[in-house]
């Protein structure tokens, strides 16, 4: 009898569902074809330009998209929520210490992608200094080594010795005795570790530190809420370096090691046990023996950088007071010497898409179809340079944070996975939090309404997790608001010049921004009941920890 009775009933539950969707579904249709190919073109095109260069946080480039970004909500008639022209303003603060670095033509693994090696380090200057000239490289081993060498207009190349502190004071010494200023050092773990001066104190250094933990503390700006920590960095960065600031290190990992010496790191030191021993000498070929030394650095100090996040709000009806917050970042990496890093997939496409959704939602309310529940639509500034705009807007929220339901993020939706062709059709849905099923699910049945893009389960355990707190979704998530993500994979183009805006598959980003705005719509419209206790954690995890 409950057999029969469950046969009989769930069809007809299975048909309602799909039957409501549908409806739901065709009364937004208009609106979702409203998002075009030629409207996506136009944003991308704009976005990746040369006149932009690659959208640096708080660089002229910058500042235009969030104008272009802000023209468009404007135009559409999305509201400011009382924001200064749509800008939701802050500053970050970043220790000025200019760059020090050098180069080498890179003849060995990877060539033709990767042309130039690049090694670089950090040198808090106490006064202003700009050089560039071509030198030579030197291998000496560990260093211990100094007497009758003369290393004037040379590299010298050490490996790290047991630590820090054993490194430094070799590097002094040959200093002090060769007339050796630029100095390249091989350390033997890349790793996720930074230097805490709470945990490792100065006099723990040699017995703690490595290299890297030292060098790139202080790489990208930071929240005046983190200035406490970063002080103590600094403090005790500039304590170590005792201000020698006549010797240049740059520093490098073992995957470099095979790029410069025609051997792997591990072989390079078992053939120093060797030469301590007296039983091999060190002799090496180096792929390439010349370097090009560069240093550009003002006195060392604290600047501010201001920028700025760009919102637009759409009121709902019945359940305006829950808010889905709908987000893409619009900032690149910018250039670096004359090469724009444009950034088009990463992340002009996720910005295009967010700017169409919010056109596709503002007509609809024009025709007096409005959603329950209110939306937010925010580009997202300072997101390469550690999710700052993000973790400063879920901070200084415009609406109450406990309001929010869910946060809806596009990052990097134009491209096919590894360019490969196989992947022309595939996007993927990441969701977290309270809720994630009936995200992913709402994902699925708008990919079901498309011909042309399929939404799959995320490709592989390895960008599966390091997706979850990569992009701006993760500031939320750590608030335990739920989030859902749009991403369609990681492609050779990532981070380099090549991330162009001819490379991206217009057609699957129109498809992908459509899907976008029927899942949004089945989201705001739902009975379901989506309020989350959103929290705020004292302590930072692990990830936080990294990238604060």
């Amino acid at each position: 009898m409950k057999r029969l009775f469950i046969k009989k009933i769930v069809p007809v539950i299975v048909i309602t569902c799909m039957s409501s969707f549908a409806f739901a579904q065709s009364e937004i249709l208009p609106f979702a074809d409203s998002i075009t190919k030629q409207h996506l073109i136009q944003h991308v095109y704009t976005l990746a330009s040369d006149s932009l260069e690659g959208r640096n946080t708080g660089r002229h480039g910058q500042k235009i998209a969030a104008k272009y970004i802000a023209n468009y909500f404007r135009k559409n008639g999305l509201d400011s929520l009382n924001l200064d022209g749509y800008f939701q303003r802050y500053t970050l603060l970043k220790y000025n210490y200019g760059n020090t670095g050098i180069m080498a033509k890179n003849t060995g693994k990877y060539a033709d992608k990767l042309p130039y090696m690049s090694f670089f380090g950090t040198n808090l200057f106490t006064h202003e200094m700009h050089f560039r000239d071509t030198l030579h490289f030197k291998y000496l081993g560990y260093g211990k080594n100094y007497k009758n060498l003369n290393l004037k207009d040379t590299v010298a190349i050490l490996l790290l010795d047991d630590n820090l502190g054993k490194t430094y004071n070799h590097v002094k010494n040959i200093a002090a005795h060769s007339h050796g200023k630029f100095f390249l050092i091989f350390f033997p773990k890349a790793g996720l570790f930074r230097y805490n001066p709470e945990k490792h104190p100065l006099a723990e250094i040699n017995k703690n530190d490595r290299l890297k933990a030292l060098t790139y503390k202080f790489k990208d700006p930071f929240l005046p809420k983190y200035y406490a920590k970063y002080r103590s960095y600094a403090d005790s960065l500039q304590s170590f370096m005792q201000n020698n600031d006549t010797i240049v290190m740059a520093f490098a990992n073992p995957w470099e090691t095979g790029r410069l010496f025609k051997m792997k790191y591990k072989k390079l030191k078992k053939l120093e046990k060797k030469v301590a021993k007296g039983k091999a000498s060190r002799n090496i070929n180096l792929t390439n023996d010349t370097a090009i030394c560069y240093i550009k650095t003002n006195k060392y100090k604290l600047d501010t950088l201001q920028t700025e996040n760009v919102i637009g709000y759409i009121e709902g009806t019945d359940k305006k007071d829950e808010i889905v917050v709908v987000s893409a970042h619009y900032d690149h990496i910018g250039k670096r010497g004359e090469h724009i890093y444009y950034g088009a997939d990463d992340n002009a496409s996720g910005t295009a898409a967010i700017m169409e959704m919010a056109r596709a939602f503002q007509k609809a309310e024009e025709k007096g179809i409005k959603p329950r529940r209110s939306l937010i639509f925010v580009a997202f500034s300072g997101e390469e340079m550690g999710l700052r705009g993000s973790d400063y807007f879920v901070d200084h929220c415009p609406v109450p944070l406990e309001n929010v339901v869910l946060n809806l993020n596009l990052d990097m939706v134009g491209r096919n996975r590894e360019n490969d062709d196989k992947y022309r059709q595939t996007a993927y849905v990441i969701a977290n939090g309270k809720h994630r099923r009936f995200f992913k699910r709402k994902a699925k049945q708008a990919g079901r309404e498309s011909d042309s893009v399929i939404i799959s389960k995320h490709p592989g355990f390895r960008e599966r997790t390091t997706w979850a707190f990569s992009s701006d979704h993760f500031r939320f998530k750590r608030k335990n608001i739920p989030i859902a993500c749009f991403f369609t994979g990681l492609h050779p183009d990532y981070h380099t010049t090549r991330d162009t805006p001819d490379k991206i598959n217009y057609t699957k980003l129109t498809e992908i921004t459509r899907v976008g705005y029927r899942m949004l719509w089945e989201v705001a419209n739902t009975d379901k009941k989506l309020k989350v206790k959103v929290k705020h954690p004292k302590r930072q995890n692990f990830i936080e920890k990294m990238m604060d």
